[in-house]
């Protein structure tokens, strides 16, 4: 299939926020930013992009190692697909037996976000071409991913992607190192953070997290679940009753 997307969640524990966060493009835009991802791993001495790892070996200057590599995938003109949530929020919440089976942990909660995501961007922007979804080891198992799609197609009866693990396609290598990218700034960026707590006064325009972060978010769709939003989308859905 020509058009392919990849994901990958970023999570901290006890809590903060989780994300489930990559990019949707065709071969020929992933190829671009292949050839330029490489070229740029080798200008920072790296073998391979992980967020993670960046922020524990250059500390205080990780900024200045990522701001590339953000520069990269906005300059190809990937589109982001993004999920995530407030952890304290969905850790106490009411959820009832069936959806705790599909969803146990909350990572499984921001991948049933993503899918619906998916489907928007690939029916409005890509004529609802065939579409390979990747995914990072990061939710078990694949039985996981499968569990979560399965139940997604089921409730919105919609039918599903093709669903693919890491290691499984031959593509997959850069494009999940673009996902931990992304993942891994959105978890951090002040604004996920100020968004979900519904207070949009703390905002800083001038954060360089928030820079570069918004650098790889330059265009595409995103989901986002707390109890201040859950509460903000009810209380429309019962006026729009009215």
């Amino acid at each position: 299939m020509s058009l392919r997307a990849a994901f990958d969640v970023s999570k901290c524990s006890p809590h903060g926020i989780t994300t489930v966060a990559g990019y949707i493009a065709p071969a020929d835009q992933w190829k671009a930013v292949e050839e330029r991802w490489n070229k740029q791993l080798g200008h920072a001495g790296l073998e391979a992009f992980h967020l993670a790892e960046i922020k524990r070996q250059y500390g205080t200057h990780w900024l200045d190692i990522v701001r590339p590599f953000a520069q990269i995938v906005r300059d190809v003109g990937l589109r982001s697909a993004t999920a995530m949530l407030k952890d304290t929020d969905w850790a106490v919440a009411d959820h009832d037996a069936a959806y705790r089976k599909i969803c146990p942990h909350r990572e499984h909660a921001c991948l049933d976000l993503i899918f619906g995501v998916v489907a928007d961007d690939v029916r409005l922007e890509f004529e609802n071409q065939p579409v390979a979804l990747v995914f990072d080891n990061d939710y078990g198992n694949h039985k996981a991913v499968v569990r979560v799609h399965s139940a997604w197609c089921q409730r919105t009866g919609h039918a599903g992607f093709n669903i693919y693990r890491k290691g499984e396609m031959a593509w997959d290598s850069v494009p999940l190192q673009c996902a931990d990218m992304v993942a891994g700034l959105l978890r951090v960026n002040p604004f996920s953070h100020a968004l979900l707590n519904d207070d949009l006064r703390s905002i800083d325009d001038n954060d360089p997290v928030a820079e570069v972060a918004h650098t790889t978010l330059s265009a595409g769709r995103g989901a986002m679940w707390s109890a201040p939003i859950a509460i903000k989308v009810e209380a429309l859905l019962r006026r729009k009753g009215d």
